[in-house]
């Protein structure tokens, strides 16, 4: 749930931080609603990377389109939620609300994204939470009360960088788990991990 109309990713090559993709869509998510967003990369070039919201397949608008075929992505930084690990910008932080993040290790189709959206997993209706943590390679569901948050599936645990604990746990949508975090990029508010939780 974003506070705004745009949507903005910025992937970096792990051949330096001038290969890039800057992704960026307006006016597919409503302000002060829950949505499903799903990115993947098909490991081409910066045109490898779909987008869809609440199942549906969108165009992003691509920028800084550097990226070569079988690009790595840069790893010199801690993995994040809801920012970019080395900025003090709020331009490089989330204005909202994320629950429920999850990554895959392969590029899911169509009809499994559109599955997903509804289900919250790739098969079944609704799936077990064992299946929800099995089907993905990272699973951090945003549950707990404090600045500590752990990977469902390795234990792996990410720091809320935030201490200010002001409107930071909320809500979630009623159809997952019942909390989410609110990211304030003016705080710099992010979960890092030390490495990819997977």
């Amino acid at each position: 749930q974003i506070d705004g109309n745009v949507l903005e990713m910025d992937a970096r090559s792990q051949s330096g931080t001038s290969v890039r993709n800057r992704l960026t869509i307006s006016n597919v998510l409503t302000a002060g609603t829950w949505h499903h967003v799903f990115v993947s990369w098909d490991g081409s070039d910066g045109n490898g990377w779909q987008l869809y919201v609440d199942g549906v397949k969108h165009t992003w608008t691509v920028n800084n389109n550097t990226f070569a075929a079988n690009s790595n992505m840069l790893t010199d930084e801690p993995f994040t939620i809801g920012g970019r690990s080395t900025s003090t910008s709020s331009y490089n932080g989330m204005f909202g609300k994320i629950d429920d993040f999850r990554s895959y290790a392969r590029v899911l189709t169509a009809a499994e994204v559109s599955h997903l959206s509804q289900y919250r997993g790739v098969t079944g209706k609704p799936p077990t939470q064992s299946q929800v943590i099995y089907e993905a390679l990272t699973y951090v569901p945003m549950q707990e009360q404090g600045t500590t948050f752990y990977c469902q599936k390795t234990n792996i645990a990410g720091t809320l960088t935030d201490t200010n604990s002001t409107g930071r746990h909320v809500a979630g949508p009623t159809e997952f788990l019942s909390n989410a975090v609110k990211f304030d990029a003016s705080r710099q508010r992010r979960i890092a991990f030390a490495r990819v939780p997977s």
